[in-house]
């Protein structure tokens, strides 16, 4: 019994297993529609294109190095899993997977106002079409028309700080050249009048890509050297691997597992949406590790995680309503709202430690920011809120407003009257460790001792009635590794 198997899914007559997988590979674009595609077409045009992503994952299932860039093109609609390996024989020929956008018009900027940390709050966003942000939350927004035109926000929350349901709290918009560079850049301002419409992605179930590329720690992120791609898609999981850079842009996702496997920061991430739904007890924690990710949101809904660790470098990011948990991790300019637990936490790690710059947000169910006692962490210039606390460091609570620490206040020297001498300071815990020494004696000198009297007075006192010394003092940083700064 025999059966008749069209040409396309056969490849061409008398072709061996290499030959039809390098003729599948010459193809510089694939095309799939889920409504319209036929999985008996050859996919090279939008005309032809395959139906399900599992057939063009049957077509290159064996890979071969290929020295031409090849992009998927993905139609609005539902798909299920497309599981490629690339073998890339030069630099200019990464593999991008491309969603087709719907683009739905909601009006024009009636204002936006860029995020100010001080105050600890993110960008605000009002738009002529839309009295109500709920059915948009955990979507993205591009500015059609304008001075801004193809800048993006990830909308966060609708009703942010009772300021009405009209009014959206979003990422800081962005903008971005392919071209030139995997990097976005903040926009501060988007004009009034400018055309807004949200975007519809195609979905995607899993996209798991891996790709082996000459052009590792090229040392330029620009177009060429990209390993993998993955553009306008809404996943349930991106598993994007490659030793080359690996950029996501104008994404939501559930998971992701996305690696460079040679050099760091290469992985880039913007703007996209991570979602963490539920609780991490039941596999809801979402993993990001050796990534860069610019203007990105984090949306959690009910108590959930994001870990972020082991090199990642975090910038202009907003978190909603998840813990987001760092480990070896640098935060930049980093927005934490409405988390059920922590705003921020630095995880108890081995190696590694984390630092974080401009810190702010509030609403989070605890403290906004915390310590864990054996984890290191430097942070400057903060103002996280939490509901039961600005910080924790180890055990101890401790007001943000408190510590405007900078190193000329931890440190200092002061001249001893009659054997003693109190120092004001910012903020001091009475479990902190502190220190005195003579610099230039004077009168009597005699044994140092210095110690805690409140919160914002430590006193140095002299074994001698008559010591007029000058002393320096010191006060070891607040918590075990941590070290708090303004």
């Amino acid at each position: 019994m025999t059966r008749w198997v069209p040409d396309v899914l056969a490849g061409p007559r008398g072709k061996s297993a290499l030959d039809l997988a390098e003729y599948w590979w010459s193809y510089q674009h694939w095309y799939l529609d889920s409504a319209n595609g036929n999985d008996y077409s050859d996919g090279a045009s939008a005309g032809t294109a395959l139906r399900t992503s599992e057939e063009l994952s049957r077509r290159l299932a064996v890979p071969v190095p290929i020295d031409h860039p090849v992009t998927v093109h993905v139609a609005p609609g539902f798909y299920g899993t497309l599981a490629v390996s690339v073998i890339q024989s030069a630099t200019a020929c990464p593999f991008d997977v491309v969603g087709e956008v719907v683009y739905t018009d909601i009006g024009t900027v009636t204002s936006y106002t860029d995020r100010v940390a001080a105050a600890n709050t993110a960008s605000h966003l009002v738009a002529s079409g839309v009295s109500d942000w709920t059915a948009h939350v955990g979507k993205l927004v591009e500015v059609t028309s304008g001075a801004q035109i193809g800048a993006v926000v990830a909308v966060a929350k609708e009703n942010p700080h009772s300021l009405g349901v009209d009014v959206a709290r979003v990422t800081r918009a962005a903008t971005w050249n392919m071209a030139t560079s995997l990097q976005s850049a903040g926009v501060a301002d988007i004009a009034d009048g400018s055309g807004l419409s949200v975007m519809t992605l195609p979905t995607i179930a899993c996209l798991a890509i891996e790709s082996d590329s000459p052009c590792a720690n090229s040392g330029t992120l620009v177009a060429d050297w990209r390993g993998v791609g993955a553009f306008g898609l809404n996943a349930g999981e991106l598993r994007l691997q490659s030793t080359a850079p690996v950029v996501v842009d104008r994404c939501t996702f559930t998971a992701l597992a996305c690696t460079q496997f040679s050099g760091t920061k290469s992985n880039t991430a913007h703007p996209v949406i991570c979602r963490s739904v539920g609780d991490a007890r039941v596999s809801q924690y979402l993993r990001l590790s050796r990534m860069a990710a610019k203007h990105v949101l984090f949306l959690g809904t009910g108590p959930s995680y994001i870990n972020v660790s082991d090199q990642c470098y975090i910038t202009e990011c907003l978190s909603q309503g998840s813990t987001v948990q760092v480990e070896q991790t640098s935060l930049n300019d980093f927005g934490s709202f409405d988390s059920t637990g922590y705003g921020v936490s630095g995880s108890k790690v081995f190696v590694g430690y984390m630092q974080a710059l401009a810190l702010y947000g509030s609403g989070n169910t605890l403290y906004g920011f915390r310590v864990q006692s054996s984890a290191k962490a430097s942070v400057y210039t903060s103002y996280l809120t939490g509901g039961s606390g600005d910080i924790i460091a180890g055990t101890s609570a401790i007001p943000w407003s408190a510590i405007p620490w900078v190193d000329g206040e931890r440190s200092g020297e002061v001249t001893l009257v009659a054997g003693t001498a109190d120092v004001p300071v910012p903020y001091v815990l009475s479990t902190q460790k502190m220190s005195a020494c003579a610099k230039t004696f004077g009168g009597t000198p005699g044994f140092l001792s210095c110690y805690f009297v409140n919160a914002t007075t430590i006193r140095i006192t002299s074994s001698s009635a008559t010591d007029t010394s000058v002393v320096t003092w010191h006060i070891l940083p607040t918590g075990d590794n941590a070290v708090i700064r303004s």
